[in-house]
């Protein structure tokens, strides 16, 4: 499964290996993305408005699917995240945020070739 999106201003997109992955009671799936910090990837059981469209339960699934099998084959994911007007310096580690502060929901999210 492949989401994509057109281009946006302040974006950044990278690729890493997953690191932790949760799900928590209401539905969210939270991720650790390499060094770079944790953010929430989906919601399981709700619609989340991103910048270029809906993520719905069923792409989360699919979302959670990837993920998953990055994890297990030690692929790398490549992503980017619209930032609104909070521009960010590209791939660095803790760029993303953490447990309790992470970063919105990604709007395009693959498996790294």
């Amino acid at each position: 499964m492949l989401i994509a999106a057109p281009s946006q201003a302040l974006t950044m997109p990278c690729a890493a290996q997953i690191g932790q992955i949760a799900i928590l009671p209401n539905g969210t799936v939270s991720v650790q993305y390499g060094d770079m910090g944790y953010f929430f990837l989906c919601n399981l059981n709700t619609n989340h408005s991103t910048s270029v469209g809906m993520i719905t339960p069923e792409t989360c699934k699919g979302m959670l699917s990837i993920t998953m099998t990055a994890k297990a084959t030690g692929a790398q994911i490549y992503m980017s995240v619209d930032f609104g007007a909070s521009p960010i310096p590209g791939c660095v580690p803790g760029a993303l945020g953490s447990w309790a502060v992470p970063n919105p929901f990604p709007y395009y999210w693959s498996i790294y070739p």
